[in-house]
C-alpha cells in the first residue's frame, strides 16, 4: 500500500512541478529605411527610389509602402505578403507632383493575426 502511496505522490509533485509558464516573448520590430533619407528633396519627374531593410523576432505577415502629402492624401500604395522574421524592401515612386508639397514615406510592418498592433517607420521628404 506504501508503495502506491509513493508512487501516486510521485506524480502528483511530478504533475505540479513540470508545467511551467511559457512566458510570451514581446515582438520587437526594426525598420531601417536608408533611401530616401530624412528631408531630401525631389524635382518634378525625379525617381524616388526606396530602399529599406526589416528585421524581427517574430514572423512579419506583409509589408506596406505608402507615399503620402504630410497635409493629407495618399498619392501610392503597395503591399506584399512576406512571412519572414527578416526582409528588404526594394520600391519606387516618380514625383509626378506639379503642385510639389510636403511628403511622407511610411513602411508598415504587419504582424501575424495574433502578433500585435502594425509598426510603423516614417521618412519626410519634399517634392518641387
Amino acid at each position: 500500500m506504501q508503495k502506491h502511496i509513493f508512487i501516486l505522490l510521485s506524480f502528483v509533485v511530478l504533475f505540479f512541478t513540470a508545467c511551467d509558464k511559457v512566458e510570451d516573448v514581446p515582438t520587437t520590430v526594426n525598420i531601417a529605411i536608408t533611401s530616401p533619407i530624412e528631408n531630401q528633396e525631389f524635382n518634378l519627374g525625379d525617381t524616388i527610389k526606396v530602399f529599406a531593410t526589416v528585421t524581427s523576432n517574430k514572423n512579419v505577415n506583409a509589408y506596406r509602402v505608402v507615399f503620402k502629402k504630410t497635409a493629407g492624401g495618399q498619392v501610392k500604395f503597395n503591399s506584399r505578403i512576406v512571412n519572414s522574421t527578416s526582409f528588404t524592401i526594394e520600391n519606387f515612386w516618380v514625383n509626378d507632383l506639379a503642385t510639389g508639397g510636403n511628403m511622407q514615406l511610411d513602411i508598415v510592418a504587419d504582424m501575424q493575426p495574433t502578433g500585435g498592433d502594425p509598426i510603423t517607420k516614417t521618412v519626410y521628404f519634399n517634392c518641387k
